[in-house]
């Protein structure tokens, strides 16, 4: 079983039942949001994710300008 789902199972059993609610509040960017060229995203509180620094997903708006310093090298 992979660790994300048994993390995701772990989570449901500890708050699921207990009522328990996480509020988790995003973050939107105004100012520029950087893509730096080892694969980082600057600054790291914005709402994009990536797990290989080749792929980014926006996980809602954003509005601010995106520099891209990465370059695939495939």
């Amino acid at each position: 079983m992979s660790r994300k789902l048994v993390f995701i199972i772990v989570l449901a059993l500890l708050f699921g039942p207990s009522g328990v609610a996480l509020k988790v509040e995003k973050v939107k960017s105004s100012g520029t949001i950087y893509i730096k060229a080892n694969g980082l995203i600057d600054p790291a509180t914005v709402n994009i994710t990536s797990t290989d620094n080749v792929t980014y997903t926006f996980q809602d708006n954003n509005y601010g300008g995106l520099l891209i310093e990465r370059r695939h090298r495939g």
